[in-house]
């Protein structure tokens, strides 16, 4: 239940900010696109893929760590959002 939750998740971030500043992020820094793709592509599968079993120890704090570190990237994701460029205000 939780992996279901942390790929939707994982695919909503990136549709919100494409849907608030869908134009600046086309028009801004080549890696802020790639970035959405790659975390739309890691929804997708954490969606098709089976579930695996019961994990050991060791196993089980790997999945943990890489839940986080996903968490942490989609945090970041959505935080760093590009701002539209504003004209300069002249006096």
């Amino acid at each position: 239940m939780l992996r279901i939750a942390l790929a939707v998740v994982t695919l909503a971030v990136p549709a919100w900010v494409l849907a608030t500043r869908g134009s600046t992020v086309w028009a801004a820094h080549p890696a802020y696109p790639v970035l959405l793709l790659v975390l739309v592509a890691v929804g997708a599968l954490l969606l098709v893929l089976p579930p695996r079993g019961r994990a050991g120890g060791w196993r089980r704090a790997g999945r943990v760590a890489a839940a986080v570190l996903l968490v942490g990237v989609l945090g970041a994701t959505a935080w760093l959002r590009p701002f539209p460029a504003t004209a300069p205000i002249t006096a």
